[in-house]
């Protein structure tokens, strides 16, 4: 992907000053723009380090980032562990 044609801007909340700003330039230009919002650092770099070459356009790659953030996302419950007696350990 050549980063001149394709850009996507990775922001951290939806609605925060540079998601609006990402927003408007990308309504703006001619180029291939995608606004991602809500994603990790972790998904940032999954995707950059697996090269970012190897996506053809901006939305390729911002669902990749979406989709690697999902991934990511887990739940700790403590109801599944009421009888332990043993306190956690660092590898939890």
């Amino acid at each position: 992907m050549e980063s001149d044609k394709h850009i996507v801007f990775f922001c951290d909340l939806l609605g925060g000053t540079p998601y609006k700003k990402a927003a408007v330039i990308s309504t703006k230009s001619d180029k291939d723009i995608s606004v991602v919002c809500g994603c990790n650092v972790g998904a940032l770099l999954e995707n950059g380090l697996t090269g970012i070459d190897k996506f053809t356009d901006s939305v390729e790659l911002a669902n990749s980032l979406i989709k690697s953030t999902k991934q990511g996302i887990k739940l700790f419950g403590m109801s599944n562990h009421t009888n332990a007696t043993e306190p956690l350990s660092d590898g939890i």
